[in-house]
């Protein structure tokens, strides 16, 4: 009898193991939250490449959002703008902007101050797309601050005209500045007598 309620004892506790055991394996692994110490540790690229799963162009910690900001380049054709914030573990991903216009070889890629202090994410498609149509240049400046991108398109006409396009967001007065240098970006580098052709300028 003692030999059968050992038996039955070590069944039970056998039970509750197992029991436990599929609870733990069932159980979604918690993030941990990262706290101001731990992302600076953190390598931007390797981190954004991961959540992302893209390839990182350019990225760099902004302190005063404590986020990691960025340039993606989109698997077959096109980059984007991104914002992570690994603070907040339930939205990794702050911001992700659409595809737009844009490939890495050729590219320039910086980060930018105006306005005094205010940062800005610039990009430019440089050479790449020399030779479809003579030229076409992709210009975009982000401020990762209120997550908007400012958009410049320039492409030389078979005139010898130059047609530049302008996001709507750039009509404003107060926004002249960013306007003034997507056009030196096109004077210094690719048309260095802009300001002797005849501009056709519209905002989209």
């Amino acid at each position: 009898m003692k030999f059968v309620r050992l038996a039955l004892l070590f069944l039970f506790i056998s039970c509750l193991i197992i029991v436990s055991c599929k609870k733990d394996e069932t159980k979604p692994e918690l993030l941990s939250t990262i706290d101001s110490l731990k992302l600076k540790n953190l390598d931007p690229y390797s981190y954004s490449d991961s959540v992302l799963m893209k390839k990182i162009l350019l990225v760099y910690l902004d302190d005063s959002l404590k986020s990691f900001n960025g340039i993606y380049e989109n698997e077959n054709y096109g980059i984007g703008f991104f914002i992570l914030t690994p603070l907040d573990t339930s939205n990794v991903i702050k911001y992700k902007s659409e595809i737009l216009d844009g490939i890495s070889d050729g590219a320039e890629m910086d980060t930018l101050t105006f306005f005094s202090s205010k940062k800005f994410i610039y990009y430019n498609s440089g050479s790449a797309f020399i030779g479809s149509r003579n030229l076409e240049v992709y210009q975009y400046l982000f401020d990762p601050k209120y997550t908007e991108i400012f958009k410049s398109y320039t492409t030389l006409l078979e005139d010898g005209s130059v047609s530049q396009i302008y996001s709507q967001n750039l009509k404003d007065k107060s926004k002249l500045e960013l306007i003034d240098f997507f056009r030196k970006k096109i004077e210094s580098k690719f048309i260095d007598d802009l300001s002797e052709r005849k501009l056709k300028i519209r905002y989209e």
